[in-house]
């Protein structure tokens, strides 16, 4: 047996009311604003991987530079960062590629014997570089100081403070596929200049002052010492991360790690 269908409402005039035309249309609207966003969805999830993409590029650029620098006889990487003997910073991993980064007029204005934040070489390193603004990051592009900010930093436990790797050494060990070289960062931006600009990416994937972090919730974007790149998941197993993290750490693992 049907079940009676309601009454339809009629306003003055005999004509159905603006009730009863909502209730009749009621699942065409609730089509539309499914489908409306449904269409949001996929586009906020196609944005999200336009802007992974151009932030693995950029990192692949500058991970190529770093590369290239090491071609020398001992395949030393940089230094991620310089100090006196006093231990005041001087320069930072991003100014000995430059050259490797089509720089090379920009690496010439800088006099390596006074500090990256020397007045002297001040013009220097309040040029930004596109290649290190996360285009995932929107208007953070310099500090209070005027100095040009970088979105992405140096694995220290590869380049540190007046410590660097060699490939060939990486290879030896833990293998240049399984370390990570550099990443991607979310907050506390240092200038690009800054002789301090590298963290440990195994404090974790979830960006802060000292960590590696991300702007995109699908994963931190970061690239490995052979040159190749990965989204890396946030929630990563930390004795897994702490392996990628080490250029001789020993760890046993298999791409289907992570």
């Amino acid at each position: 047996m049907n079940e009676p269908s309601p009454p339809v409402t009629t306003d003055t005039k005999g004509q159905p009311s603006m009730r009863s035309r909502i209730v009749e249309n009621s699942p065409v609207l609730l089509s539309i604003v499914l489908f409306v966003a449904f269409a949001v969805f996929l586009r906020s999830l196609s944005t999200s991987k336009d802007l992974n993409i151009h932030s693995l590029n950029n990192l692949r650029n500058i991970g190529l530079a770093t590369i290239n620098y090491s071609s020398g006889a001992l395949s030393n990487l940089p230094m991620g960062g310089t100090t006196d003997q006093q231990g005041n910073p001087q320069h930072g991993w991003v100014t000995a590629i430059l050259p490797y980064l089509n720089q090379v007029e920009l690496s010439k204005q800088i006099n390596h014997k006074k500090p990256w934040n020397d007045p002297e070489n001040e013009t220097v390193f309040k040029t930004s570089l596109p290649s290190f603004l996360n285009p995932g990051i929107q208007g953070q592009t310099f500090n209070s100081k005027g100095y040009a900010l970088s979105h992405y930093t140096a694995n220290s436990r590869v380049m540190g403070l007046n410590n660097n790797s060699s490939l060939s050494g990486i290879s030896l060990a833990d293998g240049m596929t399984y370390t990570i070289l550099l990443g991607e960062i979310n907050a506390n931006f240092p200038a690009w200049g800054s002789a301090t600009n590298m963290r440990d990416p195994a404090k974790g994937l979830n960006g802060g002052p000292d960590s590696f972090g991300s702007p995109s919730a699908n994963g931190v974007v970061v690239i490995f010492a052979d040159g190749s790149g990965k989204l890396l998941n946030k929630n990563i197993d930390p004795k897994v991360l702490k392996a990628l993290s080490t250029p001789n750490g020993g760890e046993t693992i298999s791409p289907n790690d992570f």
